[in-house]
């Protein structure tokens, strides 16, 4: 049974659709086979958009202020420049024998319980306070913030009352921890 085409009225615009040859009654369930209908659709013609000499002039110049700005910011720029800059956070390596820092952030509270204030209490992240941290060194009354935080998102606790920042600093040689390392304390704020 050959396939047959149906052609709807040119008023409508509808799709030229063509059936599948389809196994007739007679045969065997086993080996009748059953395809679905599909309709081949033609995308209507579009004509080129024109750009006049302005809009020509507008992206020629919005195209080289981005480049200039690229320019610039792989030059001069920092991580702070985003999307401009560089990112030498991930272009960058430290070298294999130099001591890396792994900052903490410790809190005493109203009870004199020191505990390990992790980004889940004031809703601040390590990565943040890292970024932060000479900030938090020239004014370290910025710390209250973060005591602050804590307390409006767990008022039934008690106060915080001393926040300090250290950064537990891991000598390594040739890429490998070498068992030595040392604490620093960085920033602290009392209440």
């Amino acid at each position: 049974m050959a396939g047959r085409s149906v052609q709807a009225s040119g008023a409508t615009g509808r799709p030229r659709c063509r059936t599948q040859p389809r196994a007739t009654p007679s045969q065997p369930p086993s080996t009748r086979l059953v395809v679905p209908r599909f309709c081949l659709t033609r995308r209507p013609y579009t004509a080129p958009v024109v750009v006049g000499k302005a809009g020509r002039r507008i992206r020629v110049a919005a195209t080289l202020l981005v480049a200039v700005g690229l320019f610039y910011g792989t030059l001069w720029g920092s991580d702070a420049d985003f999307p401009i800059g560089p990112f030498r956070m991930y272009s960058t390596s430290r070298d294999l024998n130099e001591p890396v820092g792994d900052t903490e952030v410790y809190a005493v509270n109203g009870r004199g319980e020191r505990f390990n204030f992790t980004s889940a209490y004031p809703g601040m992240r390590r990565a943040e306070i890292e970024g932060q941290l000479s900030r938090f060194e020239a004014d370290p009354s910025l710390l209250a913030g973060l005591a602050e935080a804590y307390a409006d998102r767990y008022p039934d606790r008690p106060v915080i009352n001393e926040i300090s920042v250290v950064v537990n600093w891991i000598e390594i040689a040739d890429g490998r921890p070498t068992g030595h390392s040392w604490t620093e304390e960085k920033v602290e704020w009392r209440r």
